[in-house]
């Protein structure tokens, strides 16, 4: 679902509803990436 249909207060359907195989832990990461602020989301560590 695009971001401002969830900005707006739809609820994102978790990811196992769509595919009940995967793991709940892959689910769980799946919404922590999908999250709306960009200071909920996992960060990637630049290496230089």
């Amino acid at each position: 679902m695009r971001s401002p249909y969830r900005a707006s207060g739809i609820q994102l359907e978790e990811p196992k509803k769509i595919n009940p195989s995967i793991s709940d832990r892959v689910n769980q990461a799946i919404l922590k990436g999908m999250e709306l602020e960009p200071e909920n989301r996992p960060q990637t560590k630049l290496y230089l």
